[in-house]
């Protein structure tokens, strides 16, 4: 398997664009409606392979059993954490803290799962990601599932972006991933073993591999367009509060312009 990687970890996507502040997401800006974010600047462009999407689109069912499996719903919870803290960091002193309560429990109510399964849609087929469920239910592939969102939020933790995060912990993983592959399978009944063995040396899987950062960009900017979505929603919905608290602190500070 040397020569046509697996790459396991391809839609291991922890959701948390934890480099955008506050005000970027379009809250405790100013007093009146939130302004849109700030687009940073734009990085120069890279080449990425072409979308084809699959002739048969994994189904909504065998996402959900695959997001389910990789543990994808409560590893991405557990990556809004860090962003939380570090996002009320960036928040102005008037803000309200019963306000900002208020927007992370909104943002932790967002069903990542409805929001991942129409961009896995456009790149995964229902045949990539049964087998690829068949390799993570597995106890090795258990293990390399919570191994890899370990220690991308380890990294996150000591300060990496979680780009920079998982593609440390990526490459750190490609060292051992041909064995952990082979005990994957070698847990498999003999059908699926020769099955999943078959189809991880497909051309079909090796263009997976390969449009792996290109999923992982994509349900990270869908994922946090949402997020921008409910805390606009939340700020808008308390513009008197806001308008007060924002004149009380005035009083209180002369000079003081937002």
């Amino acid at each position: 398997m040397s020569r046509n990687k697996l790459c396991l970890w391809m839609a291991l996507a922890i959701a948390f664009p934890s480099a955008h502040s506050a005000a970027q997401a379009g809250i405790g800006a100013t007093s009146g409606p939130p302004k849109p974010a700030q687009a940073a600047p734009a990085p120069a462009p890279q080449a990425a392979p072409a979308v084809v999407p699959p002739e048969h689109p994994a189904t909504p069912a065998t996402l959900r059993r695959y997001f389910e499996v990789c543990h994808f719903a409560y590893r991405n919870r557990q990556g809004l954490e860090p962003q939380f803290a570090a996002q009320q960091k960036t928040l102005p002193a008037w803000y309200p803290a019963d306000l900002w309560k208020d927007t992370v429990e909104a943002v932790r109510n967002i069903d990542v799962i409805e929001v991942a399964i129409p961009v896995y849609q456009k790149y995964y087929s229902e045949e990539a990601t049964q087998n690829a469920i068949r390799l993570f239910v597995t106890p090795q592939g258990q293990a390399m599932v919570n191994k890899v969102y370990d220690k991308t939020l380890e990294q996150v933790s000591e300060g990496d972006t979680v780009t920079e995060a998982r593609k440390k912990v990526l490459a750190e993983e490609r060292a051992t991933e041909d064995a952990e592959i082979r005990q994957m399978l070698k847990s498999m009944t003999p059908e699926q073993e020769r099955e999943t063995a078959a189809f991880v040396q497909s051309a079909e899987w090796k263009h997976m591999n390969a449009i792996s950062d290109q999923v992982f960009k994509d349900f990270i900017a869908t994922y946090f367009a949402k997020q921008k979505e409910v805390m606009r929603a939340v700020a808008l919905e308390h513009q008197a509060e806001l308008r007060k608290a924002l004149q009380d602190y005035k009083a209180t500070h002369p000079g003081y312009e937002p």
